[in-house]
């Protein structure tokens, strides 16, 4: 932190790009949005459209994000992610690109991390708006409402709706909320969109596919859909799962979205990320990665699909066999 600290004062002047990943997310244009107002000479840019919760807030704040087109500045501000995988097609010009690199990220490290001239990674952060509103505070950077909206939609939607989230997490909440004009309930509102209804369908399907395997008192559940991966894995552990892996498998790469339910994830000490998914990328050539909770994986090999998603239950029956049975001794 400390570094990253004495480069940004050092770096406030100079041009800036500030990177998002692909399909961003409420936490990645949120933290992006407020970086941006302490440097101030940089623009924001993805390769695609954000999800349209992220839309809905840059409609609200009145603001946008740049859209593909030549990498050009004097450094460029990674958020959010920490793997070329997940820069879509500005990947191989962000290899390229000659001017000082930095990534800001609270995910675990990849096996393909950027290549990065200033890193701070911390995965203790539930959201990468945390790590920029510390840095700002400490940077003595003034935040307005516009900031504090967008890190509080950022935090809020990556702690789940505060399901992850610890004792700092509330205290910056608190702060961030004195520095609007606004409710809690009306920050939620810009949090949530309605379900279209292929969404709707995608959840469906993922629950009328489902296979689940019981491991004791533990349940294990797959699926696969055609879209909205991530949500159906959090839909499949609310209905009562313990842990769920929903995949996607598409014509140039295959997809797998897990979630564990938190008291699981507490009463076995299990960390998805890295016992599971991590592994789970190499088999789709790719990689794979997270937190303890929630994480995914990635990859071309899409002839792999049904073995990555088999080797997820094998992998997790293993682990909570292995950890159940080492409790029962003790």
């Amino acid at each position: 932190m400390k570094e990253m600290l004495n480069f940004l004062k050092s770096a406030r002047g100079k041009k800036a790009l500030i990177l998002i990943h692909s399909l961003a997310d409420l936490d990645a244009v949120g933290s992006a949005v407020a970086l941006q107002s302490f440097l101030k000479n940089s623009s924001i840019i993805a390769s695609d459209l954000p999800t349209a919760k992220a839309r809905k807030l840059l409609k609200f704040i009145k603001s946008e994000v740049r859209i593909g087109g030549k990498l050009s500045a004097d450094m460029m501000v990674i958020l959010d992610t920490n793997s070329y995988d997940m820069l879509g097609e500005l990947a191989k010009d962000v290899k390229n690109f000659k001017g000082e690199k930095v990534v800001i990220d609270h995910h675990s490290l990849h096996p393909d991390s950027i290549k990065a001239n200033h890193l701070l990674v911390d995965n203790r952060y539930l959201s990468t708006s945390e790590i920029i509103y510390e840095l700002l505070k400490e940077l003595k950077c003034k935040i307005s409402e516009t900031e504090a909206v967008c890190l509080l939609c950022g935090i809020i939607d990556d702690s789940a709706g505060f399901r992850n989230a610890n004792r700092k997490t509330f205290r910056n909440i608190a702060q961030l909320l004195g520095k609007t004009g606004l409710g809690y309930d009306d920050i939620m509102r810009l949090t949530e969109t309605n379900a279209d209804i292929s969404k709707r369908i995608a959840l469906l399907t993922a629950c009328k596919r489902a296979e689940v395997v019981r491991v004791g008192n533990y349940l294990i559940a797959k699926s696969t859909v055609g879209s909205f991966e991530a949500k159906a894995a959090e839909a499949l552990t609310n209905l009562g799962a313990d842990f769920s892996f929903v995949g996607c498998n598409e014509k140039k790469d295959a997809r797998i979205s897990a979630r564990v339910r938190s008291d699981a994830c507490d009463e076995l000490g299990i960390n998805i990320a890295t016992q599971v998914m991590e592994k789970v990328g190499k088999t789709l050539k790719g990689s794979g990665g997270g937190h303890a909770c929630a994480a995914g994986a990635d990859g071309p090999d899409v002839d792999a699909f049904e073995d990555a998603m088999d080797e997820c239950v094998k992998i997790t029956k293993e682990i909570v066999e292995r950890k159940t049975h080492a409790k029962a001794r003790s």
